[in-house]
This record gives C-alpha cells, structure tokens and sequence, in this order.
C-alpha cells in the first residue's frame, strides 16, 4: 500500500479533486504526498519550491490560484476538499472575478486557513506581514474601470465556499486604502 510519494524537480499533480474548490492541480519543484491508509486517497500535500495551487470553481469559470515558495495541504477524508492551508514566503491569492464582480488579489508574506470540523472547505483565512489586497472592477458600458487596493499588516477573512469567497475581511495594524 502506497503511504507517500515524493515527487522532485518540476514536480505536477492534476486532477485530484473535483467540484468546487477541489484540487484542480499542484505544481512546484518537490511536492510530498502522504496518502491514507486505503493508499489512494491523499490526506496531505507539501509543495516546495515556485509552489502553485490551483483550484477548481465547479462553474467552468476559472478557479483561484494559490502561489508562494511553500505550501502545505491538508485534505478532508474525501480527498478532494481542502480542509486546512498554510503558505509561507511571497504568498499570493488570486480570486478570478464572479458574475459581473471584481476581480480581486491577495498578497501577503503568510498564509493560514483552516475548516471547522465536519466542514465542507476552508471557513477561515489569515494573512499576515505586509498584506495587500487589490480588487479590480473592469470599464463596462456605464463605467469606467475601478481599482481599490488596502494595505495592512495583517487580514482576517471569514470564507464561504472555501477560499473561493470572502464574506468578512477584517483588516489590522497600520491599514491604509
């Protein structure tokens, strides 16, 4: 029974979940993954190096993307749904726009999202060391294109549908917009 699968040097992991903020794919230069004891479910991934995490909307639309030099994974008992998230070092979160939305950017030196238990994804999200977050609205018919972008030193946010939307954001420490 497969227990951990270490992948080095341009390392690729697709399709792993499905649906909503499943796990579209996982690149970075050495990605670990530790499975569960049926040995074909993961429990954990660590991307090391250039690490990106891509996940799916379950729209068609495109999904957010997780970037930083380290990320760490941890995976309900299904497999597919994120259920705790850290990231360190060059950490940045992009939100593809919904609907007629804004498209917003998150950066931040770290990273740390967690799921209650028996949740279906991520509920909490916290980024700490020199936060920005950028939102853009393009130029549509009646108006014309808005960018809002606030700093801080650090940024709650209470999440619906995993990191794919933000339904609080509480921004702290030295906030400038």
């Amino acid at each position: 029974v497969l227990t951990l699968l270490e992948l080095r040097g341009h390392s690729r992991v697709s399709g792993v979940g499905q649906g909503a903020n499943g796990l579209e794919a996982m690149t970075a230069r050495d990605i670990n993954l530790r499975y569960s004891e049926d040995g074909q479910t993961i429990e954990q991934a660590t991307l090391v190096g250039d690490a990106v995490l891509q996940l799916a909307s379950g729209t068609g639309a495109p999904g957010q993307r997780l970037g930083s030099q380290a990320i760490d994974i941890t995976l309900a008992p299904d497999g597919q749904t994120v259920q705790a998230l850290g990231a360190q070092d060059a950490v940045q979160l992009d939100l593809p726009a919904v609907a007629e939305g804004p498209s917003r950017q998150i950066r931040s030196a770290s990273l740390d999202a967690q799921g209650g238990p028996g949740s279906s994804g991520l509920q909490t999200a916290r980024f700490t060391g020199g936060v920005e977050f950028r939102e853009t609205q393009p130029a549509t018919k009646t108006s014309a294109a808005s960018q809002r972008i606030v700093k801080a030193r650090e940024l709650d946010t209470a999440l619906q549908n995993g990191l794919g939307a933000i339904d609080r954001a509480t921004f702290t420490q030295g906030v400038t917009i």
